[in-house]
């Protein structure tokens, strides 16, 4: 008797896909939004001249790092940030405003891509069905290759992200030392803001070959399986172990994202206890 591949390993495997709409926004917006969020509070942090003058700023630093941190922990993609109280013309209100404009860039190039990989139908790419009904796999092909051409331009615009936001504070409305203070402070966390941004890129990439390799097995092995109640059922234990090792592998990214989002957290954390 064959071995059959259940729906719910299946599903649990697509849903740690880093592209999945709602889940997978977690992934996607795990340790990119950390990055950011680690380089403004950076940047504000090293202007020590103006510490007692940021008390307002500082609890806007830690109201928009709760939010972002609060829909990644509940599986969302931040689509806007709160408010910044810090108001006026002073440089920790200007500061605030340099600093929401850079989060801003961010979240919206993320949303973009977040849209364009939807528009591929990727959440449904290990689906059982759309696998039974794609014959000859023109489709999941098809999705694979617009997958991969997003991941790639996104990838691609990683120094131009990071230097539109060093741009903001280049061209902010800051006195001499402020500006001095900010630069300093993004220009020592954005190479390891920029590492980690295409470490989290190339675990994307990775994820789309694994799901192509995937596929490719699928077509070389096409008389050893079929799909029969919404269920992957294979004939042969070694063709079902391949399966089940893709979407291992799939859920070891997730977990090497993770550890990316947790150093992003505490270099966060602990560059937020200067306002302390």
């Amino acid at each position: 008797m064959g071995e059959s591949l259940p729906l719910a390993a299946i599903a649990a495997g697509a849903l740690h896909l880093l592209f999945r709409s709602k889940l997978a926004a977690r992934f996607s917006w795990i340790g990119f939004g950390l990055i950011y969020a680690s380089l403004v509070i950076a940047s504000i942090s090293a202007t020590n001249r103006y510490l007692e003058q940021k008390s307002i700023l500082a609890t806007d630093l830690r109201s928009t790092f709760e939010s972002i941190k609060t829909s990644i922990d509940k599986g969302e993609s931040p689509t806007k940030l709160p408010t910044f109280k810090s108001q006026g013309d002073s440089t920790p209100a200007r500061m605030g405003a340099i600093l929401q404009k850079i989060l801003a860039t961010s979240i919206e190039q993320r949303k973009r891509y977040e849209e364009e990989i939807s528009a591929t139908k990727w959440e449904t790419i290990l689906e059982p069905e759309r696998i039974a009904r794609d014959k000859d796999f023109s489709e999941s092909f098809r999705i694979i290759g617009k997958a991969k051409s997003i991941v790639r331009r996104y990838q691609s615009g990683t120094d131009s992200l990071f230097l539109a936001m060093r741009l903001e504070i280049e061209g902010g409305d800051l006195d001499s030392e402020a500006k001095r203070g900010m630069l300093a402070g993004f220009d020592k966390s954005s190479p390891q803001g920029k590492s980690d941004a295409n470490s989290l890129w190339d675990m994307e990439m990775e994820i789309v070959n694994t799901v192509e390799g995937m596929m490719v097995e699928l077509i070389q092995n096409r008389s050893k399986w079929i799909v029969k109640d919404k269920q992957i059922i294979f004939t042969k234990q070694a063709n079902l172990d391949s399966y089940r090792a893709g979407l291992d592998h799939i859920n070891e990214l997730s977990k090497k994202q993770d550890v990316i989002r947790q150093n992003s957290l505490k270099r966060s954390s602990e560059k937020l206890k200067v306002f302390d």
